[in-house]
């Protein structure tokens, strides 16, 4: 008996929309805003990237490439990521240029990237060149940063990921598959050596661009240090930006609130100087910013990437920073400084003696020319000021108490207030003989001339108030705590910490509440960072047994699903017996009479569904559908069921004749 072959394939699956990029295209993107975010702390906006680029996994909905409305949002996303970083480069003043350049460059690329995954017909096709393309540039971006130790972790996945990437390219059917490869390869590795060739120089020539760029924005009032005013001027409102975003964290007891970064001691018409970059700094060995005994240790995090500025307390013990240099404006009463910039977060240690008037490292004696410098009262100063603050001190005995006398006057005669009015003059005297209400830089300006008008040696300070961190351990400074007062020198003491702003001018945390969307930033940026600290610590040993892990889950995964492929596509065979003669026969019989009446079986029907259609269509036949649907009922029941028999294939033979 011969058998006859039937070979029935599955369906093919439906296949991938052509709207999306398939899945190692979306996973190089991840894994690079990952590295992206990392490296350059860009934690809102990669996760706003990534967001999207899921996103368009959720929906077909895409912008048509070259058309209007997507070149509209190209420029509109891409212009407002550039305006905003300028924005913050004028609001922080001198930026760290080199992690601009980096991190303008990466933040376009990687928006871009993103924009890919929302266009129609993405660019690539199913293979994502472009987007393999475009990652490359944002890891390498991520690469050329300082805060570059957990690339190493991530550089195999990606890789890895990419040469999935690739290897899934897709070109029109009928080109080979090295033809197939090779031009998503090559346009990969050119997009890739442009990128490296260009942030290698970029990161070579960093200094002369810095420098470069340094000159041209510094007419532009380009300056060190956001929350500390560089040149404070006493206007209607004050020079601090008073925000409740986050300025440093500090880890360890603090005895001191408050943390000066610029001490200034000339003043004229309205004006404190001198400028921060006209100061002269000498390079500190880290044993010259060590002095005295040493109770407690505090650890401040600066949490911006605004300033080189080292706040710590007066009469600290000392300044430590881990493999930097530092630098002292010895002259001009400080400030300390990082030598290079250093990317945020970045954190120094202070070492405190418990004496809150310890003379340490930053409170050098005054020579005779920087004393005569904190005596001068400039002519500008109305001289019922010189006057009032004479007649306050006048029968005190020591210095010290006529110094707390002059602060006890203006925490007394006048009121604080964001805003005030200068008036006509110098607005120190308008605000001390008509006792206005007005902000800390009015009450440290007040204090400052008027300990010199009393004979005391006294400066202008900026820095930031630290009183919600006292007696805590851990303790976030924001930028509404930034603050000014005055230093008083005395002899036979040492400079002193003078305030006469009103104690209720303090942020009050249960009033003023940091917004709900602010602090999710917060926890965001410090997730990422958590993230970051915790890759750059993982061991070498355990690093390369994850990497091999890793490598090993990846293969292992690449092989289940070609192998449950090549399942779905594996050919079913079935096989019967071939039909009697005379079934054969009956078979051909039944074909024919359903031909000479006109109405043959289409292929795609059974004869019982033909039949039942011919029930509804052609209700005159010459002979009964009941009884051919009968027949055709046996006829499957003896083919297929029971074993075929001389009387079975008789008695089908009855029925048909009787059709007949």
């Amino acid at each position: 008996m011969s058998v006859t072959t039937a070979v029935l394939t599955p369906e093919a699956t439906a296949a991938e929309p052509q709207s999306r990029l398939p899945w190692p295209a979306l996973a190089i993107a991840l894994v690079a805003l990952l590295a992206f975010a990392l490296c350059l702390g860009s934690a809102w906006l990669s996760t706003t990237l990534a967001i999207a680029i899921l996103g368009s996994y959720a929906t077909d909905a895409r912008l048509k490439k070259g058309a209007l409305p997507m070149r509209a949002v190209r420029l509109l996303v891409m212009g407002a990521q550039v305006l905003l970083r300028l924005a913050e480069t004028d609001r922080q003043g001198t930026f760290a240029y080199i992690d601009l350049y980096i991190g303008l460059f990466g933040q376009l690329t990687a928006t871009e990237m993103a924009l890919q995954f929302w266009q129609s017909p993405p660019y690539g096709g199913h293979g994502g060149a472009v987007i393999a393309s475009l990652s490359g540039l944002v890891f390498v971006a991520a690469a050329k940063t300082e805060a570059r130790t957990v690339i190493p972790w991530i550089t195999p996945l990606y890789f890895v990921l990419l040469m999935i990437a690739l290897h899934r390219t897709r070109h029109p059917p009928g080109s080979g598959s090295m033809r197939r490869v090779l031009p998503a390869l090559a346009a990969f590795i050119l997009v890739l050596g442009i990128g490296l060739g260009t942030s290698t120089a970029i990161w070579s020539w960093h200094y002369e661009l810095t420098n470069w760029f340094t000159r041209v924005m510094a007419p532009l009032g380009k300056s060190e240090g956001a929350g500390i005013s560089q040149i404070p001027v006493l206007g209607p409102t004050s020079n601090l930006h008073l925000s409740p975003a986050r300025a440093l964290r500090l880890d360890g007891a603090l005895n001191e609130p408050y943390l000066r970064g610029l001490a200034y001691d000339t003043y004229g018409h309205g004006v404190w100087g001198p400028p921060l970059d006209v100061r002269h700094f000498d390079t500190m060995a880290a044993p010259d910013l060590v002095k005295g005994a040493v109770r407690n240790r505090v650890k401040i995090t600066r949490l911006t990437d605004d300033t080189r500025l080292l706040v710590a307390p007066l009469h600290c013990s000392g300044v430590v920073l881990s493999k930097r240099s530092m630098e002292l404006a010895m002259g001009d009463g400080g400030p300390l400084r990082s030598a290079l910039w250093l990317a945020a977060p970045s954190g120094h240690d202070v070492l405190l003696s418990g004496d809150d008037e310890w003379q340490g490292p930053l409170c050098q004696p005054p020579n005779e020319d920087y004393r005569r410098r904190c005596l001068v009262v400039p002519k500008d100063v109305d001289p019922k000021v010189i006057t009032l603050s004479q007649s306050i001190v006048a029968g005190l005995p020591t210095p010290r108490e006529r110094a707390d006398a002059i602060i006890d006057y203006l925490k007394t005669h006048n009121a604080y207030s964001l805003t005030t009015d200068p008036g006509t003059g110098d607005p120190v005297s308008n605000f001390i003989l008509k006792q206005k209400a007005a902000h800390c830089e009015y009450f440290a300006s007040a204090a400052v001339l008027m300990l010199r008008a009393a004979k005391l040696p006294a400066r202008y300070v900026t820095g930031y108030s630290a009183f919600s961190a006292i007696g805590k351990v851990q303790a976030i400074i924001r930028q509404r705590d930034a603050h000014a007062w005055a230093e008083c020198w005395i002899d036979g003491t040492g400079w002193i910490t003078l305030d006469a702003t009103p104690e209720s001018s303090r942020p009050n945390e249960d009033v003023d509440a940091v917004p709900w969307l602010t602090r999710f930033s917060e926890w965001l940026e410090d997730t990422w960072t958590d993230i970051r600290d915790w890759m750059a610590d993982i061991s070498v040993t355990n690093l390369m047994t994850g990497i091999l892990s890793l490598l090993v889950l990846v293969v292992g995964l690449q092989w289940l699903r070609a192998f449950r492929a090549r399942s779905k596509t594996r050919p079913v065979i079935f096989a019967y017996a071939s039909p009697g003669a005379e079934l054969a026969a009956l078979s051909d019989k039944f074909e024919r009479l359903l031909r000479t009446h006109q109405v043959p079986c289409p292929a795609h029907r059974t004869w019982l569904e033909h039949l039942r259609v011919l029930t509804k269509t052609h209700p005159t036949l010459p002979f009964k559908t009941e009884a051919a649907a009968a027949f055709a009922q046996h006829y499957a029941d003896v083919r297929f069921g029971a074993p075929e028999s001389p009387e079975a294939v008789a008695e089908l033979s009855k029925e048909f004749h009787a059709l007949t």
